[in-house]
């Protein structure tokens, strides 16, 4: 059902705003660790911190999006598309016009935001309202699907380590000081 729905994304919200603050507090803890670990510079190293909020922001509008695509408001996630892209580039280019040598990088995390929001409303536009969600339905629903994660999770992380392995390697194989 779509209340059903409404309510696992907000369990998804829950779960990564959880882990968004697990994170954050473990690179809060290892800063330097991690940057010895994959041969990442020390002076960049508060840049690490916009990787929960990125991971946070990605993860909320996966779930919207595919909500979106359950309603079939495809319109919707044009826009929501648009909207991400086009505050992405205008902030990147008023950024860069300035010289700011951080302009992708806060162009990418305002686009990312702006990507939430816009599902957020998109969603609330439709035909999903806020009474739908509950702590009582998302407990509900996260036992009725408890087995999803389960099955899903190994393959997601390999997925994902696939993709970012080789980068962290090359980077410390042959990063900049070799």
């Amino acid at each position: 059902s779509d209340k059903k729905a409404f309510n696992i994304v907000g369990a998804v919200f829950f779960i990564a705003l959880f882990f968004t603050v697990l994170t954050s507090f473990l690179l809060l803890l290892f800063k330097v660790q991690f940057c010895e670990l994959v041969n990442f510079p020390l002076i960049y190293s508060n840049w690490l911190f916009a990787l929960p909020f990125v991971l946070f922001c990605t993860s909320t509008y996966k779930s919207i999006e595919y909500l979106l695509i359950r309603a079939k408001k495809f319109k919707s996630i044009s826009i929501n598309k648009f909207s991400r892209r086009g505050s992405e580039s205008m902030l990147q280019l008023i950024l860069g016009s300035v010289n700011l040598s951080y302009g992708l990088i806060v162009g990418n995390l305002i686009g990312s935001f702006f990507n939430v929001i816009s599902g957020g409303y998109q969603v609330l536009k439709s035909r999903f309202v806020f009474s739908d969600l509950s702590f009582k339905e998302i407990k509900s629903v996260l036992i009725e699907y408890r087995e999803y994660p389960f099955f899903n999770l190994l393959p997601s992380m390999l997925n994902t380590a696939a993709l970012f392995l080789p980068i962290i390697f090359v980077n410390k194989l042959f990063g900049i000081e070799n």
